[in-house]
């Protein structure tokens, strides 16, 4: 006993930069995470079915529509979801805690892929470029669907770059690629570009073909049965989207999402160094030659993904930089990988560490930003909280109330309805403003905006008084408008 506890202190040490490694990577993404990270509409709805789902047992078999068309995604991130805010009693950090742990593991995936296939190295760089970055950062303390995706995209190169050559392999890349596109669309450029790696350049045979595309199915399972119980909806819906013709991107649209993601996955968020990843992504795909064929298995794998993401670029109109996702992560391992095999070791190091620190940088300086993700300036998910608190305790005596916003486009508030739900409080729906008593209603201090906002929301309640206000700081009120009843 007392030798196996020897050997396994002595390979913690080993692990030791990996370690450090890792709770930096934590500390920036769970750094005033109830302050930073991102509530918005979208996940007042998915909160809301996740709530449904662990007091009232409401399982679905879908998500929330897509950001591109009018059909829906997987519910795969609900069931991610749903143990976080069953432990935390459904508050709404709930979701940003689910978000850190998964980038946790993440993190840690993607090093031991790295240090399994390549070398431990190249692993330690991966790592902290993908601790830092200024992206995944965010993806990391933010929940959303396209936030949960690196960590099957990495389990699937894994499996891809896999030595043993058996069935069971091919079983497992398609399970764990079909829940990447039960979790986000957007991993169909994974699944087309293994399955054109496997049939030409792996030329695998029928088998384990058939083994992939089950693993693929299973994966999709939720979605599967979906579409057969509502007659192909979603699939319907797609072609439908298609035909309108409304979707063609030109060349230079497609190139500028790749430079804009570059930028904020691998270069700090500074101006400019997208075009210059852009370039290097080209000569380390299409110009290096490199000995090891595990690398080269990843050079073909990134040419084919690039050449259906440009494709993909002429369907889609709203194609955006998230979209190449599985580049930002082959060139986490290929930028290391090529350095290590062909610049001399000063070059290396000067290379990966301006990688790091311009990444660390961008990081850094914009930590104490509110970078939540379409939410209005002074607005927080610890302030919406709060909010629906009060509205919570305040509409006991005020029945017969909704909520609205007029800080953004997303008028409904289903962050806020979401926080009241939580506190107790029990908003009508959505479809019955103009029957409803009392709105409590997020804006700014100037109450005329309110008094004269043409949104259906408040027209709805016309004629009204202001009934009370909170200040809840940073340029954010409540105001409940109390129905004039004839």
């Amino acid at each position: 006993m007392k030798h196996y506890f020897k050997n396994l202190l002595s390979r913690g040490k080993g692990h030791l930069p990996f370690l450090l490694i890792l709770i930096l990577s934590v500390l920036l993404r769970a750094y005033r995470l109830p302050f930073l990270t991102t509530f918005g509409g979208d996940q007042g709805v998915d909160f809301i079915t996740v709530r449904d789902m662990v007091l009232y047992h409401k399982w679905t078999l879908i998500g929330i529509k897509t950001s591109i068309a009018p059909f829906f995604q997987g519910p795969l991130y609900l069931y991610i979801l749903y143990p976080f805010f069953y432990f935390f009693d459904l508050r709404l950090i709930a979701g940003a805690y689910a978000a850190v742990t998964v980038s946790f593991f993440t993190i840690i995936l993607l090093y031991y892929t790295v240090q399994r296939r390549f070398s431990k190295k190249a692993a330690l760089f991966a790592a902290l470029m993908f601790g830092v970055s200024p992206e995944f950062v965010i993806y990391g303390n933010t929940p959303l669907y396209q936030n949960f995706l690196p960590i099957f995209i990495i389990a699937s190169l894994y499996l891809l770059l896999k030595r043993k050559d058996h069935f069971w392999k091919y079983i497992f890349m398609g399970l764990t690629i079909g829940l990447g596109m039960e979790l986000h669309f957007m991993n169909i450029v994974l699944a087309a570009s293994v399955f054109v790696f496997l049939i030409f350049l792996e030329k695998a045979d029928l088998k384990k073909i058939i083994s992939f595309i089950a693993g693929v199915i299973t994966g999709l399972l939720p979605t599967v049965i979906f579409e057969l119980r509502h007659n192909f909806l979603n699939v319907h819906l797609f072609l439908d989207y298609i035909k309108t013709g409304k979707t063609q991107q030109d060349y230079l649209s497609v190139i500028n999402s790749f430079t804009k993601g570059a930028e904020r996955f691998l270069g700090g968020n500074i101006k400019n160094t997208g075009f210059l990843i852009f370039i290097l992504f080209l000569y380390l795909i299409f110009v290096w030659k490199s000995k090891d064929r595990k690398v080269c298995s990843l050079q073909i794998l990134g040419s084919i993904a690039f050449f259906t993401l440009i494709i993909m670029g002429f369907f889609f109109s709203v194609f955006g930089p998230e979209y190449y996702l599985l580049l930002w992560i082959i060139l986490l391992i290929l930028i290391p990988a090529f350095c290590f095999e062909t610049l001399s070791k000063r070059s290396t190091y000067i290379v990966l560490f301006m990688f790091i620190i311009i990444n660390f940088s961008g990081t850094f300086f914009r930590l104490n930003d509110n970078h939540g993700y379409n939410m209005p300036a002074g607005l927080t998910l610890q302030k919406i909280e709060k909010s629906g608190e009060i509205i919570a305790a305040d509409s006991q005596e005020h029945p017969n109330f909704n909520v609205a916003t007029i800080l953004d486009g997303g008028t409904r508030s289903y962050s806020l309805r979401y926080g009241v739900l939580v506190y107790g409080g029990l908003p009508e729906s959505v479809d019955n403003y103009p029957n409803n008593n009392f709105l409590y209603i997020l804006a700014r201090e100037n109450d005329v905006d309110v008094i004269d906002s043409n949104t259906w929301e408040v027209k709805s309640m016309r004629p009204f008084n202001i009934g009370k206000v909170w200040n809840m700081e940073d340029g954010v009120y409540i105001y409940r408008l109390d129905r004039e009843i004839k």
